[in-house]
């Protein structure tokens, strides 16, 4: 099964600060309102590209919270790759920093933590 990302020049892979629903805090052990920094990955290609589209509509946002990804995306400087799940270990493994894998990002993600995340892959 291949997993998509988006990647800029240099191997940092596309993350961004998020809040976790009620739900997900709890299931994390963190307090309401909590927020995480997240790695962002897709299933399907189909999703990568919608999330493209998103990031081209806000652009002009004053406070897009990936105004910087845009204009990289616009400078040719972001890469979409497609990881087999030995791949996506590897690169996730470098990115720990992140500390949370947002798989499928929209209103039907999942958050989860990135050890747990690298754990349940299959290759």
């Amino acid at each position: 099964m291949p997993y998509y990302l988006l990647e800029r020049g240099g191997g940092a892979l596309f993350a961004m600060n998020m809040a976790l629903s009620g739900e997900e805090a709890r299931e994390h052990g963190r307090g309401k309102n909590a927020a995480v920094t997240a790695v962002f990955v897709w299933t399907e290609a189909a999703g990568i590209a919608e999330f493209r589209e998103f990031l081209e509509a806000t652009q002009h946002e004053r406070h897009a919270p990936c105004r910087g990804w845009v204009h990289a995306m616009r400078a040719d400087e972001v890469d979409e790759v497609a990881l087999d799940a030995g791949q996506l270990r590897d690169r996730l493994g470098q990115h720990r920093a992140a500390g949370y894998v947002a798989v499928d990002p929209g209103p039907e993600r999942r958050v989860r933590r990135t050890g747990e995340f690298l754990a349940a892959l299959s290759d």
